[in-house]
């Protein structure tokens, strides 16, 4: 019993985590996706799109969104990584213990 409780726990703990993860990815490329579909519609000219009132908005949204948000999403997966995966802060205490022998 105590052996599933814990078994419980640690697929609740990676659940949480991957919704993380995914939460993250999708707020910082969504934007990029949406911006690429309207530039997509832009450029077939879509009878029911307004191009000429979105194109300021799409030249000036792109390099936020595609260069930003992506360099963002880099930033913050090794962060998320750290904050919640054990083995994670593990491997980099030792890692940083054997750095600071070898300095020594």
């Amino acid at each position: 019993s105590n052996e599933h409780s814990r078994s419980a726990k640690e697929r609740h703990a990676a659940s949480i985590t991957i919704a993380i993860f995914t939460a993250t990815c999708l707020i910082c490329n969504l934007p990029y996706f949406v911006s690429s579909i309207l530039e997509i519609l832009r450029w077939l000219k879509a009878d029911w799109f307004n191009t000429d009132a979105n194109i300021f908005s799409i030249w000036y949204s792109s390099p936020i969104f595609f260069v930003f948000l992506t360099v963002l999403n880099a930033v913050v997966n090794p962060v998320l990584y750290f904050c919640r995966m054990t083995y994670v802060r593990q491997w980099f205490s030792e890692l940083w213990k054997k750095d600071s022998v070898h300095k020594n």
